[in-house]
C-alpha cells in the first residue's frame, strides 16, 4: 500500500496543515490534536484506504491504521511540520471533565502508550529465553547476557515512563527523567537499604525498590509539572538557563524520594493485595467478564492503562491472572473470528483484509486491525468474539491460568504462561487458545455475517 496517499488524504480530511497541534502515533493509530475535530467528516476518514477506524478520545483524533501505522506517520511528517519526536511522544493533552476514574485511566494510558514497543519487544526477548532455557543452561554467558537484555527495559521502566509522562503532563521530559532517574541510582539504593537507613534533612528516607514500578514515576511527572511553573515565575528570566533547572531538580527529588516514591509503592502494593483477593474470592467470574470485556476495553484505548495493575500482579507469587490471560483469550479469539470471516467471505478485499488481521491477533497479539476492519465493521463476529471469549474465561478460571512475565499475549508469546508454581499452568494456557480459537471459529462461521459487496 502506498501510505504517501493515505497520508496526503488523512492531511484533506482532517482539515489541512492549519488545524494540525501535533501528531503522534502508538502501535496501531495515528494521534492527532485538532484545533477543531468539529470540521472533520468522520465517514470520509474512515473511507480513506489504509484506514480501518477512528477513535476521538482524551482530546486526540485517533485514526486506527494497523501494524503499518510507522509507515503512514512518516509519510505524514513529510507533508508538514507537525511537531517532532519518535513513536508515540508528541504530547497529548490531559482529559478536561469527566469522572475521577476516566480521568486518571487517562493519564496512565497517556504515559504508558509511548513505552509499550519497548516492553512488549523485551516482553517476547524473555519469552524466547525461556524457550532457549530449555536447551541452554542458565549459567551459559550467552544466556546471562540475553538476559540482561530482556530485562532492562523492565528494569529502567520508571526512566522510560518518566520521560513519557513529563510530556503527558506538559513537564520537561528530561528534568523528569533525571530525577525519577535517581530512584534507581545504585547509590541511592545502597544507601537506602543500609542498615538504619538514611535521613534527608533529618527526615527518613524509606527503602523501595523502585525498579521495574510505574506509579511513582507517574506521580513524580504530574508534581513536576506544577513545580515547573512554580520555578518559572519566581526566577528571573537572566537566571533561567542555570538557575530554573537546578532549582526545578532540586525540590523535586527530595519530594520524589520521601513522598511520592513511597506512596506510588504503597498504590502498588494496596493493587496487588486487591489482586489477591480477587484471585482467591471472584477470580472465575473475574475472568469470564475480563475476557469477554476485552474488545471493548481495546477500544478505549484503556488495555495498556491496566499495566501497573499488570506489573503489581506479576511481583506476586500467583502470577497475575486478570489481564494477561483475558488478551490472551480475547486475541486469539479476534484472530479465529478474522480467520472464519477469511475463509467463509466472497470478497475478495475483506478476504484479504481479515486474513492478515488473523495472521496479526493470532501471532503477534495486536487486535485492532481485525477489530476495526472486520468484526465491529461485521457486527456479529464481534459477539461471537465476546460470547467464546466468556465461555473461554470460565474454563481459564476454573484451572486458574495465569501470567508469570509480560508480552502481549499471543500463540508467540504462550511461554509468558510457563509458571514455576505450576507445572500444568503452561499446558492449561495452550488449552484455553485452542478452545477460544476453535469456539470462535465455529461460531462466527454458524452466525455468520452480511458480506459486502465491495471491500
Amino acid at each position: 500500500m502506498d501510505y504517501a496517499d493515505t497520508a496526503r488524504e488523512i492531511l484533506a480530511q482532517v482539515g489541512g496543515k492549519a488545524n494540525i497541534v501535533s501528531v503522534s502515533h502508538c502501535m496501531t493509530r495515528l494521534r492527532l490534536t485538532l484545533k477543531d475535530e468539529s470540521i472533520v467528516n468522520d465517514d470520509a476518514v474512515k473511507s480513506i484506504k489504509g484506514v480501518v477506524g477512528i477513535m476521538k478520545k482524551a482530546g486526540q483524533y485517533q485514526i486506527v491504521i494497523g501494524n503499518e501505522v510507522a509507515k503512514c506517520y512518516q509519510e505524514l511528517m513529510k507533508l508538514g511540520d507537525f511537531g517532532s519526536g519518535s513513536s508515540g511522544s508528541a504530547p497529548a493533552p490531559a482529559a478536561k471533565g469527566g469522572n475521577p476514574v476516566s480521568i486518571v485511566l487517562d493519564a496512565i494510558s497517556g504515559s504508558m502508550a509511548p513505552v509499550i514497543p519497548a516492553i512488549i519487544g523485551a516482553g517476547m526477548i524473555q519469552v524466547l529465553n525461556i524457550i532457549l532455557g530449555w536447551f541452554i543452561p542458565a549459567e551459559n554467558e550467552t544466556m546471562q547476557l540475553m538476559s540482561v537484555i530482556g530485562n532492562t527495559a523492565f528494569y529502567f521502566l520508571p526512566v522510560l515512563v518518566a520521560y513519557c509522562a513529563g510530556r503527558k503532563f506538559g513537564a520537561n521530559p528530561i528534568l523528569v527523567t533525571a530525577v525519577v532517574a535517581i530512584l534507581i541510582h545504585p547509590n541511592f539504593v545502597a544507601l537506602t537499604g543500609a542498615e538504619g537507613g538514611i535521613h534527608f534533612l533529618g527526615l527518613p528516607v524509606t527503602n523501595f525498590d523502585y525498579s521495574s514500578s510505574i506509579i511513582p514515576a507517574i506521580l513524580t511527572a504530574l508534581a513536576m509539572s506544577y513545580i515547573e511553573r512554580l520555578v518559572d515565575r519566581i526566577t528571573p528570566s537572566f537566571t533561567k538557563n542555570f538557575l530554573k533547572p537546578m532549582l526545578i531538580i532540586l525540590i523535586s527529588t527530595p519530594i520524589a524520594f520521601l513522598i511520592l516514591g513511597p506512596l506510588g509503592s504503597f498504590i502498588g502494593n494496596i493493587l496487588a493485595s486487591i489482586l489477591v483477593a480477587i484471585q482467591s474470592h471472584v477470580s472465575i467470574a473475574a475472568y469470564i467478564i475480563m475476557a469477554a470485556a476485552m474488545p471493548f476495553i481495546v477500544m478505549t484505548g484503556m488495555h495498556w492503562a491496566f499495566i501497573p495493575v499488570v506489573f503489581a500482579a506479576l511481583e506476586t507469587p500467583g502470577g497475575e491472572t486478570l489481564m494477561l490471560p483475558a488478551m490472551l483469550i480475547s486475541n486469539v479469539a479476534q484472530g479465529a473470528a478474522c480467520l472464519s470471516v477469511a475463509f467463509k467471505s466472497k470478497n475478495g478485499g475483506l478476504k484479504q483484509l481479515a486474513f492478515s488481521s488473523a495472521v496479526s491477533a493470532l501471532f503477534a497479539g495486536v487486535t485492532e486491525p481485525g477489530l476495526y476492519g472486520v468484526t465491529m465493521r461485521l457486527r456479529r463476529p464481534l459477539a461471537a468474539v465476546c460470547i467464546a471469549s466468556g465461555i473461554t474465561g470460565l474454563f481459564a478460571g476454573i484451572m486458574h491460568v495465569s501470567a508469570s512475565s509480560f508480552a502481549s499475549p499471543s500463540l508467540l508469546a504462550l511461554p509468558i504462561f510457563v509458571s514455576a508454581q505450576s507445572a500444568s499452568n503452561f499446558v492449561m494456557a495452550i488449552a484455553t487458545a485452542a478452545i477460544s480459537i476453535v469456539l470462535t471459529f465455529v461460531l462466527t462461521w454458524v452466525m455468520g455475517f452480511e458480506d459486502p459487496k465491495d471491500a
